[in-house]
């Protein structure tokens, strides 16, 4: 299993696409490849047929991606990315198409920065199937270890700067608005900023941590100092 292709060719989708939060609309990325997408509800009885024959999920006949619209949206959104997959990696593989479907939904290094691991907030955060989070917590594990061992390779450097905001310094795949204050919520889908969601008491003792000095800690023992 080639594991720096599959990321290379997520990260080539991510530049072309000019896809920089997550999750993403994946029927408009896959137009803006050039691909049709076309569900399964609009064919005549004898192309469904065919289409459940292939897959009760999705399925690509030339350059036409059928997908079954009765599934979850969640679903959908894997089984397209799969196909995507397929495409991209000129494979019939069905291993390197889910994992690439679960690099990019949720690539490992997005996965780090969001700090949680229960497969259900995963799920949630970037709008996947409780599979593909399965999925892409297993790879990220793998991933972590290996960035702890030896290092951080030239696709996790260029993944990692292409989600990196110079203007805040940090690395942001995400941005969303407490709904109490003014402040914005990175990387998270809670509602309120840690500002907020602090008892009174130790509100008033201490500030947010510094986006610099967040920067320069995760710095120190994964990223080297990029």
């Amino acid at each position: 299993m080639d594991y720096d292709k599959i990321k290379y060719t997520v990260y080539a989708i991510y530049t072309k696409c000019e896809i920089t939060e997550l999750p993403f609309n994946c029927l408009d990325m896959i137009n803006r490849k050039g691909y049709e997408c076309k569900k399964y509800s609009q064919l005549t009885p004898i192309k469904y047929q065919a289409c459940m024959e292939l897959s009760a999920d999705s399925c690509m006949i030339g350059n036409v991606i059928y997908y079954n619209d009765k599934k979850s949206a969640r679903r959908i959104r894997f089984s397209l990315m799969h196909e995507l997959g397929h495409i991209e990696l000129d494979t019939e593989n069905e291993t390197e198409a889910n994992l690439f479907a679960s690099n990019i939904l949720c690539p490992s290094i997005a996965l780090y920065f969001a700090r949680i691991s229960n497969i259900r907030e995963i799920s949630n955060l970037f709008n996947i199937s409780l599979e593909c989070a399965k999925y892409a917590k297993e790879f990220y594990e793998k991933w972590l270890y290996s960035v702890k061992t030896y290092g951080m390779t030239d696709i996790d450097r260029k993944l990692y700067q292409h989600f990196y905001k110079d203007d805040i310094r940090q690395f942001i795949f995400k941005e969303s608005q407490c709904i109490y204050c003014d402040n914005i919520i990175y990387n998270s889908n809670k509602p309120i900023c840690s500002k907020c969601d602090k008892p009174p008491a130790e509100n008033e003792a201490s500030g947010p941590p510094s986006p610099t000095d967040f920067l320069i800690a995760e710095s120190s023992w994964l990223y080297h100092g990029i």
